[in-house]
């Protein structure tokens, strides 16, 4: 805290400089009065108080801003995890499409060739791949 601040009679610590009308507050636009910490006429009762309560607040704020930050990085990491769990389940689902789209362009054409008498019939049954994607988790 600086020597130039001030502290106006709507409670606002305020530097010196920012003080630029004697008698509005810059931070409620209220009227009030204005006395200069480095004043003889501010009780150093007041003063002690004020700077002791301006480092306790400030000391948790700064443990506020700590705290949040660090529940910031634990959600980014959760979401990122997330993220690349969908993007799997993604690639695998692409997967047994692909594979199930692939298998059914068989049938159809086995279909195609029995209905028109030109093929034999297999004399072998081949079961449809299963797909996976039932039994994933």
């Amino acid at each position: 805290m600086s020597p130039d601040s001030v502290i106006t009679s709507c409670r606002h610590l305020i530097c010196a400089g920012c003080m630029k009308k004697k008698d509005v507050c810059p931070c409620c636009k209220q009227t009030c009065r204005s006395v200069q910490l480095s004043s003889s006429e501010f009780p150093a009762e007041i003063k002690e108080r004020s700077t002791i309560q301006i480092e306790m607040l400030s000391s948790k704020g700064s443990a506020v801003c700590k705290l949040q930050n660090t529940h910031l990085l634990e959600v980014l990491e959760r979401q990122q995890f997330m993220t690349q769990a969908v993007y799997q389940a993604l690639q695998n689902s692409r997967k047994n499409y692909l594979s199930l789209e692939h298998r059914y362009r068989q049938l159809r054409e086995e279909n195609r060739r029995l209905k028109r008498g030109s093929g034999t019939v297999p004399t072998t049954f081949t079961t449809p791949m299963r797909s996976s994607v039932a039994g994933s988790t």
